[in-house]
């Protein structure tokens, strides 16, 4: 499972880049539309529009350091993320139901009745009406530094005479090396700085964090983070919720993505 996580969050992080350009570069069809068909009509483009109609980031926020996106596994970015697999990698029908419930488990904890017209099944077995069904939920979380390579201004400046009598040019930094800090925050226990939070204030933590790579941001970094769902009674995280929000803290400034349930399809 861990094997297959890792190629998913490999291929949606490359999806998410294209898709998030492409969402200020031209129009697509509405989601609504779109989900209406079938996933096995969808086109690419169709399939990268769904994907980033969910995804909430920072990147239009001025001043920040660090970028933050963050795509939900729900049912529908799924579908989307297995067609678009699918297509490129040429499955079969078998592994594309394999592949589909292996992230979908994971991801919503739920699965797929096939003999049924693919209807969505909760875990205890009943077919999925609502979002507060859902016993976990899977993200991909990319992480961005802005001010990674330190780009210090330079001159051009003589710094000495050959012994033939010609300058010698070279580059030297316009001020000292201090005064141009790059900021690099240490990730290496950002399980600890991740959370969700309902409308009702219901505070989780990631049961799982996959994926980091250094110990520092300063390359790019995409994690895939799993929260399980408590339920108290028979009441879960996202009963008679509007909206819950993913909060990072841990940096110059705390991240504070947020996210529609009437968008959990």
């Amino acid at each position: 499972m861990n094997d297959i996580l890792e190629h998913e969050s490999r291929f949606i992080s490359r999806v998410c880049i294209f898709a998030l350009a492409s969402f200020y570069i031209g129009c697509f069809t509405s989601v609504d539309e779109i989900l209406l068909r079938p996933p096995s009509s969808w086109t690419n483009r169709e399939c990268q529009t769904l994907i980033v109609s969910k995804i909430s980031h920072n990147l239009a926020k001025s001043g920040v350091n660090i970028y933050v996106t963050a795509t939900p596994y729900y049912p529908s970015v799924v579908a989307a993320i297995n067609r678009m697999q699918a297509a490129e990698y040429h499955w079969d029908d078998s592994t594309t139901q394999v592949r589909m419930d292996a992230l979908l488990k994971t991801g919503a904890g739920l699965y797929k009745d096939w003999e049924s017209k693919g209807k969505l099944v909760n875990s205890r077995g009943n077919y999925y009406r609502t979002p507060d069904e859902i016993d976990s939920m899977l993200f991909l979380i990319s992480l961005k530094n802005q001010t990674w390579p330190c780009n210090v201004p330079v001159r051009n400046v003589v710094v000495g005479v050959d012994r033939d009598g010609y300058i010698i040019y070279g580059m030297r930094p316009l001020t000292s090396m201090a005064d141009w800090p790059c900021y690099i925050p240490e990730i290496d226990r950002i399980n600890e700085h991740i959370l969700l939070v309902n409308d009702r204030a219901d505070t989780l933590q990631p049961k799982v964090v996959w994926g980091r790579r250094n110990n520092q941001l300063t390359m790019d970094e995409h994690l895939l983070v799993l929260f399980q769902f408590r339920r108290v009674n028979t009441r879960s995280f996202l009963s008679g919720c509007k909206e819950y929000r993913m909060i990072l803290t841990g940096f110059d400034q705390t991240v504070e993505l947020p996210f529609s349930v009437n968008k959990i399809e």
